[in-house]
């Protein structure tokens, strides 16, 4: 932990040193990102009053873009920005049930469910202080939104056969939406360049679908939560500060 710790100062020192002159934070900027993201993906799936839980989790890899407008006031930086990655955070489960009597001997229930997130993106509003004339660091939060699909099935063995009877499957793909926060620091690298690392949590709300059924139909539905972790580069539009930092 010293160490982790040294090495960090270390790291801001020399990000600091870099400026002689104080960074110009105000005006449009755009950029690309990179990071990874983990979700939680708990599914419920109700049929003929029985219910079950299947918890369900997984991670990824994401990447985009993104632009924004900042306006600076002394040591405050506030704007507006909006991005969207492509994703391959996905997730999956199984769900095992205890044996249950029934009038053909012990039977078990058994459901999987698998969930992805294609696209991410979000529209947000960012806050921060100048920690030094050329470091932010910031909070932020606001719409989000993402291609999910989801897919679950469910079945029922007769132990005494053994035979497995198939009880329900089905799968839904659809633009959801939600709210997301987050935080985190933004260093300008030169006088237009910025680097910066970022942390968001969200919640797209919850994908409910009907799945066919051996009789009628199973109500699913989805939670669609989790975390990014990402590194964006950011480059300045019409930029009155100096070509660099030196």
């Amino acid at each position: 932990m010293r160490k982790c710790i040294v090495a960090s100062a270390f790291f801001a020192s020399c990000i600091f040193s870099t400026a002689s002159s104080a960074y110009d934070w105000n005006g449009l900027y755009a950029g690309v990102h990179a990071g990874y993201g983990w979700a939680d993906a708990d599914t419920g799936a109700a049929i003929a009053g029985a219910s079950a839980a299947i918890p369900s989790d997984g991670d990824g890899f994401l990447s985009g873009i993104q632009a924004g407008f900042n306006v600076q006031s002394g040591t405050f930086v506030w704007g507006v920005e909006a991005d969207i990655s492509r994703s391959s955070v996905d997730t999956s489960g199984n769900f095992l049930g205890a044996p249950e009597p029934s009038i053909l001997g012990p039977v078990q229930g058994a459901g999987s469910a698998d969930g992805k997130i294609d696209w991410f993106g979000t529209l947000r509003l960012r806050g921060g202080v100048l920690i030094a004339p050329n470091a932010l660091v910031y909070a932020t939060g606001g719409l989000a939104y993402g291609r999910v699909e989801h897919a679950s099935e469910g079945s029922l063995t007769f132990l005494a056969g053994p035979v497995t009877v198939p009880l329900f499957a089905g799968s839904d793909r659809n633009w959801e939406a939600g709210w997301t926060v987050g935080g985190g620091a933004e260093f300008a690298l030169t006088g237009s360049t910025t680097l910066r690392a970022e942390y968001l949590y969200y919640d797209l709300g919850d994908t409910s679908y009907d799945a066919p059924a051996a009789v009628g139909a199973a109500r699913i539905a989805s939670e669609n939560t989790g975390h990014v972790v990402r590194a964006a580069l950011n480059f300045k539009f019409h930029s009155d500060a100096p070509t660099s930092l030196k």
